[in-house]
């Protein structure tokens, strides 16, 4: 749903689900970077932790990429639509 909102308001929403944080920096290395300008974290969970939200927030700016982190549960009491997401992103 998301790629087909963003298609309509010519943007493009590309989701990559990484499964080891460690891998994140070489991901941002071989990502096209005139593309991209932000990352999206699902929960501040998927980060692990303090340190690795500090490594990940440095990593971001080195890389000159913005990020925004969505909490998991803020509307767990109602379904958010994408284009609301899109939005608030």
């Amino acid at each position: 749903m998301m790629h087909d909102h963003a298609r309509w308001f010519f943007k493009k929403v590309d989701c990559y689900l990484l499964a080891d944080f460690d891998l994140i920096d070489v991901f941002f290395k071989f990502i096209d970077r005139t593309t991209y300008s932000r990352v999206i974290v699902y929960d501040l969970k998927e980060l692990g932790g303090w340190e690795n939200f500090k490594y990940f927030s440095k990593l971001c700016r080195s890389y000159n990429l913005e990020f925004s982190i969505l909490k998991q549960d803020i509307h767990s009491d109602v379904a958010v639509e994408p284009d609301y997401l899109l939005n608030v992103i």
